[in-house]
């Protein structure tokens, strides 16, 4: 069960415990967490990148959802899309040089994204993958990477960089 459509960035943790409850019923074999979790991300305009457990949504961490979800002998996956970065984030305040582009500008963004630099952003996305990975018992990874690669360059001189992003991208996984 993937919660998107179910509640999109509503994350109510007693629907959210219902939801499991009706999928561990019906044989449900993992329940997947998905955008929403994380930063100030209550719409699709901001907080990509972000990759902080919400404190306003989450007061108590992801532990209560992902105990439940455990129990009831399913999987928690967790919703990811690393690759991508919403200028409204605190990630791209402070490193707007880690948004791909070329000829000293930003691309036009799509569905309010831009695409992050794995090749400069790698070790802060390797850390907060781990620690999430570390702390909670989580199965799956629901990594969306739903953006074309296009000018798709390093700041600032804009060099080519879909090899490189290709090649960290691998280095994540």
């Amino acid at each position: 069960v993937n919660t998107w459509e179910a509640v999109y960035f509503d994350h109510d943790l007693d629907r959210l415990k219902a939801l499991a409850d009706a999928a561990a019923e019906v044989g449900g074999e993992r329940f997947v967490l998905d955008d929403g979790w994380f930063g100030s991300r209550r719409d699709d305009k901001r907080g990509l990148g972000d990759w902080y457990v919400s404190d306003e949504v989450w007061p108590d961490g992801l532990g209560p959802i992902v105990s439940h979800v455990t129990g009831l002998g399913m999987q928690f996956g967790l919703w990811v899309e690393p690759e991508m970065i919403n200028e409204d984030s605190e990630l791209a305040r402070a490193h707007p040089d880690w948004i791909m582009a070329t000829g000293g500008r930003l691309p036009r963004a799509a569905r309010h994204q831009q695409v992050l630099d794995l090749t400069k952003a790698y070790d802060y996305l390797l850390e907060r993958l781990d620690s999430l990975l570390s702390e909670y018992d989580i199965a799956y990874l629901k990594w969306d990477h739903n953006r074309d690669l296009v000018e798709a360059g390093h700041q600032p001189g804009g060099q080519a960089g879909v090899r490189a992003q290709t090649l960290a991208v691998y280095r994540l996984l």
